[in-house]
């Protein structure tokens, strides 16, 4: 098989999820045409892959264990409201604070994974557990409805211990998407 995009993340703790679906429930109430992300196993994004066969998977997950213990006793911080827009969309995501033994972990993934890099790891890291997708048809909504939507997410303030990392694949070539758990990883 092959996915349409991998990525390595961190996945919310199971405290969390309630209150994780709820503001996705609220936005979702003001901005009826979000596309929400995945509510059952929502996560940070900590690193993109890009389009992968299944091959490359045992090696991905080999180069990924060999640095976890750079993440032993790492924080996270979940709050605040960010958004990455390109012509099509608006991404609406939930900002990370992280300590730095997470940019530590990522330079050193990211010198290991580069034969599967993907192009917008170029970007910058930005750690983010994404709310939804807004298309651009949607963008005026938004907008008008951007300080209640930032409201909600105020109410955010999940602190917790990196525990686990997880490899996923995703095939959008299928709707719904599917979205696997290629991988666990304990810290």
């Amino acid at each position: 098989m092959k996915y349409t995009s991998c990525f390595i993340g961190i996945p919310l703790p199971t405290e969390f999820l309630k209150k994780y679906r709820e503001v996705a429930a609220e936005i979702s109430k003001i901005l009826p045409g979000i596309k929400l992300a995945e509510l059952d196993s929502p996560h940070i994004t900590i690193y993109y892959l890009d389009e992968q066969s299944q091959n490359n998977l045992a090696n991905i997950k080999t180069k990924t264990t060999k640095h976890l213990n750079s993440l032993k006793g790492s924080k996270i911080t979940v709050g605040n409201m960010g958004l990455f827009s390109n012509p099509e969309r608006i991404v609406l995501y939930l900002d990370v604070q992280y300590d730095n033994s997470l940019i530590i972990f990522h330079n050193e993934i990211t010198k290991e994974l580069v034969n599967y890099n993907a192009y917008d790891n170029s970007l910058g890291f930005t750690p983010h557990m994404t709310i939804g997708k807004i298309c651009k048809d949607n963008e005026v909504t938004f907008s008008n409805n951007k300080e209640s939507i930032n409201r909600i997410i105020d109410g955010v303030d999940w602190t917790f211990e990196v525990n686990e990392i997880i490899i996923y694949g995703v095939d959008s070539r299928i709707q719904p998407e599917s979205r696997e758990i290629l991988s666990i990883l304990k810290v």
